[in-house]
């Protein structure tokens, strides 16, 4: 059996900007496009009662974890 990421190779290639093991270097805040694999998800809520996230994203050259708050956690 192969990796789930091997059936997306060519859409990991063509429709996004930067591989999750590049986001570690960026030294200034800006848009990328990354894809891959949902590791793992947590669904939270503040102190005010409001939704936010965690989310670990793993591609073929690493992982990242993003924590996702207001308008960007609910999209």
């Amino acid at each position: 059996s192969s990796p789930p990421l091997d059936d997306y190779q060519n859409e990991l290639k063509s429709l996004t900007t930067h591989t999750l093991g590049d986001l570690e270097n960026l030294t200034q805040p800006r848009e990328f496009t990354v894809g891959g694999i949902v590791a793992e998800a947590s669904h939270l809520t503040t102190r005010n009662n409001k939704p936010w996230g965690i989310l670990r994203l793993e591609d073929y050259q690493g992982s990242f974890t993003f924590r996702l708050f207001g308008e960007d956690y609910l999209a």
